[in-house]
């Protein structure tokens, strides 16, 4: 039996994907910003320094990166055909001016955290310029996709959505009358949560409940 779409959260959708779309700038920024000091960061080094920055060490660990980094850069580093301990030498560099990185990447402490950070997978490098990967809208779209996960599960909505269709049925032709009773706690205990189980209203209409289907599902 094939899934059924419950509901679809579009002020999610809409939510995260504004979120991507800022932070590509922002991850660019921190990109020009390292490639000016002749390092080319990797997209998790970038997601990592946007957390970096948010705590109280944030800029001693960009820092020990960029440091870390030239020393990489340097190879086996030697003088006159001597070899040159890899920790011995990064005492010797001279950091460079990070004021300008540092100054982007705090830009991303106005990010919400309300997506649970950033998926690098959402993004792309190509040729140095940091894009949304070309899945990113269907991935998104599909996190806040409710389906059906289970043949009980689908049979159990099927039967609910028959009963939606014909309360907003009944509905329509009588000014709305019950949805705005049910809306307004008028037809029941305002102590009951809800007087229909498996059924919830969102938009005017009456819908089939996610949770309940969830429930019911996790149960049989």
């Amino acid at each position: 039996m094939n899934p059924i779409l419950l509901y679809t959260d579009t002020d999610k959708i809409a939510g995260e994907t504004n979120f991507y779309n800022e932070v590509v700038p922002y991850f660019q920024n921190m990109y020009n910003a390292l490639q000016l000091l002749g390092i080319t960061p990797t997209l998790q080094d970038l997601s990592s320094f946007s957390q970096w920055i948010r705590q109280q060490n944030g800029t001693l660990y960009i820092e020990n990166y960029v440091t870390d980094k030239l020393v990489a850069q340097a190879g086996g580093a030697n003088f006159n055909g001597v070899p040159i301990n890899a920790a011995k030498l990064k005492e010797l560099i001279v950091v460079p001016d990070l004021t300008s990185l540092i100054s982007v990447t705090r830009a991303g402490q106005i990010f919400s955290q309300e997506f649970n950070g950033i998926n690098i997978a959402y993004l792309q490098i190509t040729n140095n310029v940091i894009s949304l990967d070309a899945g990113t809208a269907a991935a998104i779209t599909a996190k806040w996709s409710y389906y059906t996960t289970t043949d009980a599960g689908t049979t159990k909505a099927t039967g609910l959505q028959a009963i939606c269709d014909t309360l907003n049925a009944y509905d329509a032709a009588n000014d709305n009358q019950f949805y705005t009773g049910v809306a307004n706690n008028t037809f029941y205990d305002q102590k009951v949560k809800f007087p229909l189980p498996g059924l919830d209203i969102r938009g005017g209409q009456f819908v089939v409940s996610v949770s309940y289907i969830a429930d019911f599902e996790a149960n049989n």
